[in-house]
């Protein structure tokens, strides 16, 4: 009960401390994953026992957290998603997988389903492909290093 009130406590200070209007709440996990859901698909946040769940219009099922596990909440301002500047990256869809080729060295390449989860992750050089059968359709972003763009299927 303690944790519940203090995590409502932090909740409302951080809603009061923004000038410019919150376009997501984002939860940060005690590993450092970050989920983000937009105002725009409507998320509920509900606080049950010692579980924190949230469900939006873009998810199929309810996210939910352990209290235990989640280092804080806030709400963002904009969206973590930014324009790609040039870049010799290529991104090609195939019938058999999304193939990203001309990678830097040691490259982070994420992809995350639009309710925030990561779908897919690896530490690629050169090359990199991501089995469709991992991606249903719909919208993804695709995070490469510090480089974030969105991908249709």
């Amino acid at each position: 009960m303690k944790k519940f009130l203090m995590m409502l406590g932090a909740l409302v200070v951080c809603a009061a401390s923004y000038a410019v209007e919150p376009t997501a709440v984002r939860v940060t996990t005690v590993g450092g994953e970050q989920m983000q859901f937009l105002f725009s698909d409507a998320p509920e946040v509900q606080f049950a026992g010692d579980k924190l769940q949230v469900t939006s219009l873009a998810a199929a099922d309810p996210v939910t957290f352990d209290f235990d596990q989640v280092e804080s909440i806030d709400f963002p301002t904009e969206s973590a998603v930014t324009t790609l500047r040039k870049s010799d990256v290529t991104v090609r869809l195939t019938q058999a997988a999304l193939e990203i080729s001309n990678l830097p060295a040691r490259s982070a390449v994420d992809v995350y389903s639009l309710d925030g989860r990561r779908v897919f992750h690896s530490d690629c050089e050169g090359e990199c492909s991501v089995e469709r059968r991992l991606l249903q359709k719909g919208l993804y972003v695709v995070k490469i290093n510090k480089n974030s763009f969105k991908i249709t299927l």
